[in-house]
């Protein structure tokens, strides 16, 4: 349902406070770093889950614009 966008809205947020929930519970000392690292560690800051996609798309914005730049497309 969600992928075909026919969800509830209600479906839609718990879906997506469940995975802000699931990547905070990743503690250090995973093994985790880069991308993955800096993610939870904003998903742990955030309060709500407003902050976290806000921090996410912080953290995600930069390398989203690297990638959709005219430089890394196929000509």
């Amino acid at each position: 349902m969600l992928e075909n966008g026919h969800a509830e809205p209600g479906l839609e947020r718990a879906y997506r406070v469940l995975a802000w929930r699931i990547l905070a519970a990743r503690g250090e000392g995973h093994g985790n770093s880069g991308l993955v690292a800096r993610m939870a560690e904003a998903a742990r800051g955030a309060e709500t889950l407003e902050e976290y996609e806000a921090a996410r798309d912080d953290v995600l914005g930069p390398i989203l614009d690297g990638l959709e730049s005219a430089e890394n497309r196929d000509p």
